[in-house]
């Protein structure tokens, strides 16, 4: 049995019309057809099913025992390729940036998106009114927004000066005063506070010289530290939780693995070696490991989380492989370490027709012998939703927050308990993208397009 193949865009948009899918809460603006199917995508085939099986709940699991040869086995649905951002490494892989579709910065060699997606200016609906604050209003694009740890700054990358920078905003002070910490020709991107917001950590590419950099600065861009410079390509830096050290993302040799630098740069330790492309670090809460991305043989069809522990120290990490849902994306650990919130592959019917898409999913993470467990797996979206994406916990660990394209060809946002009860959508307006919580849990950071263009904006939880 072969795999069937994927449903184009313009089939795909009939299946959801022909099924009756309708506006999810009390938005009934029109999408035209047209942005529908820019947001469908083409569709990709499913999983090879020789390997890979469903689950009863819909999750994709390695077979126990593989099938070498031809025969009776699981056919999966096409895939949903709905546009996201933040899983593409910045290296050249052709297939990501052609899937994904959101623009991001990436040096301007990358084989970008030649039609991203263009989301159109929307209107709030009487409920939105009064709980939104909108933080931008400039042209160009703002995204990847970050809280400062004490709730008074923001950071996040923006191209409205032509070329993506790192920006910074007080809103404390008269006016919310923002500046480029760094206003240079190269290109700048993912922004994260150290763990006591003294400082920045980010990725930047010079084009005139083709080297990549993960680059530390103070909030108000003095005392700039170069933790690495390099030929290769770098991805996404981590601060780790108590500020010593920060995981990143390095491609040498054409292989991606992961490395730690010590917090001034003066020490380099390589954890990962091998043929897998491993990449997107993720530091447990209470510092002692990371998990990160592995795409076997260098390549994005199914990718599983791998755990490093540093308990026994740099020189000493283990490695543990990851046993649960295949083709997981982890974006977030619960504030005691005992949960992961993540985006996987899962079989869904939310359209009208069995479709494998990225669904928010929580799971409990434990560690055993050789292995990093995820159990007790839920779903978040509940069937309400195309895909999901970006998923968080709140500060007090009790509810997760995620993005989502919903059943009106929306993005939307979305809150549920971190149980995976009590559902309830948080905006159905507009075109919401990347929640973050601020530090006292009462408040939503997202990028969104009401305005014309990706604007920063805040809505109110109380």
């Amino acid at each position: 049995m072969k795999a069937i193949n994927p449903l184009s865009a313009i089939s795909l948009l009939m299946i959801a019309l022909l099924t009756g899918c309708k506006p999810v809460g009390d938005s009934e603006l029109p999408v035209s057809e047209v942005l529908q199917s820019s947001i469908l995508g083409a569709g990709m085939s499913g999983p090879n099913g020789a390997l890979y099986e469903i689950s009863p709940g819909g999750f994709i699991f390695l077979r126990e025992y593989k099938l070498r040869t031809s025969g009776d086995f699981d056919v999966f649905p096409a895939r949903l390729t709905l546009p996201t951002r933040y899983i593409v490494p910045t290296g050249k892989i052709s297939n990501c940036y052609t899937c994904h579709r959101l623009e991001h910065p990436v040096p301007a060699a990358n084989p970008q998106v030649k039609s991203p997606v263009v989301l159109p200016a929307t209107e709030m609906s009487k409920e939105e009114r009064g709980k939104l604050t909108q933080l931008t209003n400039d042209p160009g694009d703002d995204i990847n927004a970050m809280w400062s740890p004490d709730g008074e700054s923001i950071a996040w990358a923006s191209n409205r000066t032509g070329n993506w920078q790192i920006w910074v905003m007080n809103l404390s002070a008269s006016g919310a005063v923002k500046y480029p910490i760094n206003p240079n020709l190269a290109v700048q991107g993912w922004p994260e506070w150290s763990p006591d917001g003294s400082r920045l950590v980010y990725w930047e590419y010079d084009e005139e010289s083709g080297t990549s950099a993960i680059r530390t600065v103070r909030s108000d861009g003095s005392d700039e530290t170069t933790i690495l410079e390099s030929e290769s390509a770098l991805d996404r830096p981590a601060w780790s939780p108590d500020g010593n050290y920060i995981a990143y993302a390095a491609q040498k040799n054409r292989n991606w693995d992961i490395w730690l630098a010590s917090s001034d740069g003066q020490e380099h330790y390589r954890l990962t070696e091998d043929p897998q492309m491993e990449t997107n670090p993720n530091w447990r809460p209470d510092g002692l490991g990371l998990a990160y991305k592995v795409a076997r043989n260098s390549d994005y069809n199914l990718t599983e989380e791998y755990y490093i522990s540093l308990e026994n120290g740099i020189d000493k990490a283990q490695v543990f492989l990851w046993d649960g849902p295949q083709s997981i994306q982890l974006n977030d650990w619960s504030p005691d370490g005992s949960q992961i919130a993540y985006t996987a592959e899962v079989e869904s019917r939310a359209s009208g027709q069995p479709q494998i898409s990225y669904l928010a999913v929580v799971s409990d993470a434990t560690l055993g012998k050789f292995f990093a467990k995820g159990r007790e797996s839920k779903v978040l979206s509940q069937g309400k939703t195309l895909g999901d994406r970006g998923p968080v916990f709140s500060p007090d660990g009790r509810q997760i927050a995620f993005w989502a394209w919903d059943l009106s060809y929306r993005a939307t946002l979305w809150i549920v308990n971190a149980d995976g009860s009590n559902l309830r959508q948080v905006t159905t307006s507009g075109f919401d993208m990347y929640p973050q919580w601020s530090p006292a849990g009462d408040r939503l950071l997202f990028e969104s397009s009401r305005s014309g263009n990706l604007d920063l904006w805040v809505i109110s939880l109380k």
